[in-house]
């Protein structure tokens, strides 16, 4: 897997961007920010992505990136959880990274037993 070609690059920006715009931290976009405004980060998440085996190692990815170009206190990579399983799906999806086994998935409040 990985990026291997300019097309592998484009779908991992267009996937990562997705994903970062729709996740929008700090209500950016969704206030009136250029549609531009998370490039930066998109670009560093998608050099990232040789790192990503999981959705733990995409929140981390996250959690790096964003605090790098934000600030750490927000940005903790228990806080980029859910961002960081969505990006790991869409990846996946995408064929940029291959797909691990059910049992390693991260499971969120809703999906734990008992609640």
């Amino acid at each position: 897997m990985g990026l291997k070609s300019k097309e592998d690059y484009k779908r991992a920006v267009d996937a990562v961007g997705n994903v970062i715009n729709a996740w929008d931290p700090y209500c950016l976009l969704r206030c009136g920010a250029p549609e531009d405004e998370f490039d930066p980060e998109v670009r560093d998440v998608v050099v990232a992505i040789s790192t990503i085996r999981t959705p733990i190692d995409a929140a981390n990815a996250i959690s790096k990136v964003f605090s790098k170009w934000f600030g750490s206190g927000r940005f903790r990579p228990e806080d980029c959880i859910s961002v960081g399983q969505k990006l790991y799906e869409e990846l996946v999806l995408q064929g940029l990274i291959a797909n691990m086994p059910d049992n390693h998935r991260v499971q969120t409040d809703r999906a734990k037993p008992g609640r």
